[in-house]
């Protein structure tokens, strides 16, 4: 799914070119932001239907559901109306895009509720069938009405595709509104402090894009959202990740302790991931070159760029993971201060990588520390819940891959800048090679992973 989002990001910006794809960020970052309006409440939603999987008769879970819904249409509907008049008074392209976040972020917002009741429900396998087909259908009407009509047609293909997708959750997940002030009142005891968080995340995972359009313009930022649009697959993985685990950690925490469960997801998920992915993305990271160079020449000069990106997901899927250990020991009101440093952080880099010269590369290098070096906060506040000694040692441990990984795909495309297939054929051997000093690590990790599907 991950792949088709990608692939839709990557033709857009083809079709639309630099400054109108710099639009097109505006408006994904303008639904990003409108999404807060539901303060978390999709949270709410996993804690509770995970959680009275036995405990209570599905009619039950359903009313959680149904309560969601109620608050999300009354809250998005109201942001909105708001957005719908403040476009009269603005000209296009920006009245265009102020109506396609009006209408986009209630249908996005019932999808990510949607699909958040079909995962906490355990239906696994029909979650993953439907975003698939969603994705697909997206990535068809999305660039096709693009290739017809432009940015509008893109806004309208991105809306329609939304439609379409709940169309087909509606066998699965309750979509009447239910008015029950106890029952969203306790989905927001987990959904408010983690809507603060996830304000400061959301300003953590895009400030990097809000500087470089505030200084540099929507055509800039234009070419360092291309690099987004191919490069996130290290937080995909680690989504996909918590999409299957969360659940069973939810409902351990509940039968046994959030201590735990914590403790048990740290150890059998967060430590192999962190230990396995980034090898596995530094292949990827280095085979981009001639990928962009042959499918969208106009946008080779952010080949180092997309490369850094591919770690910088690492770091976001770091703080996906080490969330729900946190929220299984119900102390998801400190990830606001974490996830505020590390923002503080990442505004103050991009700023100084602007001024000082160091261009769009510069911006990326800062992302990456920041969002990293966050994200193992997150996982260290996760473990020291959990009662596990040594926590510095534990976050240097899982930091180490990552750092090892980025610092040699940055020194090939320094050593090797050349983007044909055989410089970089060359040059995935070397990175290959380089992985002998992570082997022992690897190797331990990888059998701790077979000996859990054993």
């Amino acid at each position: 799914m991950e792949g088709l989002i990608g692939l839709r990001g990557v033709v857009l910006a083809g079709l639309l070119g630099p400054t109108l794809f710099g639009v097109w960020s505006l408006f994904r970052l303008g639904l990003r932001y409108g999404a807060l309006a539901a303060l978390g409440i999709h949270r709410g939603v996993e804690v509770e239907v995970s959680a009275d999987e036995d405990a209570a008769p599905p009619g039950a879970r359903r009313l959680w559901g149904r309560a969601a819904v109620g608050y999300v249409v009354g809250a998005c509907g109201l942001i909105g109306a708001v957005t719908l008049a403040v476009s009269l008074g603005v000209s296009s392209p920006a009245r265009e895009t102020l109506w396609a976040v009006a209408v986009g972020l209630l249908a996005e917002r019932l999808w990510m509720y949607g699909t958040s009741y079909m995962r906490a429900a355990g239906y696994l396998r029909r979650y993953a069938i439907v975003e698939l087909v969603q994705a697909g259908i997206s990535l068809a009407l999305t660039t096709l009405l693009a290739l017809a009509l432009g940015l509008t047609g893109a806004y309208l293909g991105f809306t329609l595709a939304l439609v379409v997708g709940l169309v087909l959750l509606g066998r699965f997940v309750p979509f009447l509104p239910f008015f029950s002030p106890a029952r969203v009142r306790r989905l927001l005891q987990v959904g408010v402090p983690l809507s603060i968080a996830t304000l400061s995340t959301t300003l953590l995972a895009t400030a990097d894009r809000l500087i470089v359009v505030g200084l540099e313009g929507t055509e800039a930022l234009g070419l360092y959202s291309f690099a987004v649009a191919v490069s996130s697959l290290g937080a995909s993985a680690a989504l996909v990740v918590r999409t299957v685990v969360f659940r069973d950690v939810y409902a351990h925490a509940r039968r046994e302790g959030g201590e735990l469960a914590a403790a048990k997801h740290l150890e059998d998920t967060v430590l192999p991931v962190a230990s396995l992915l980034p090898p596995l993305l530094g292949i990827v990271a280095v085979a981009l070159g001639p990928i962009i160079a042959l499918l969208v020449p106009r946008y080779e000069e952010i080949v180092p760029v997309a490369r850094l990106f591919v770690f910088i997901g690492v770091g976001a899927g770091f703080m996906t993971l080490g969330t729900v250990g946190v929220v299984a020991t119900s102390r998801q009101r400190l990830l606001p201060l974490l996830t505020l440093t590390g923002l503080l952080a990442n505004v103050a880099a991009g700023v100084a990588a602007l001024q000082l010269g160091f261009g769009l590369f510069g911006v990326a290098v800062g992302a990456l520390v920041s969002r990293s070096l966050t994200g193992a906060g997150v996982v260290g506040l996760s473990a020291a819940d959990a009662g596990v000694e040594r926590v510095g040692r534990l976050v240097a441990r899982m930091l180490w891959p990552l750092a090892w990984c980025a610092g040699v795909v940055w020194l090939l495309g320094w050593l090797r800048p050349a983007n044909d297939i055989g410089s970089t054929s060359m040059s995935l051997l070397i990175y290959v090679a380089s992985l002998l000093p992570l082997a022992p690590m690897l190797a331990k990790e990888f059998g701790r992973l077979r000996r859990g599907n054993a």
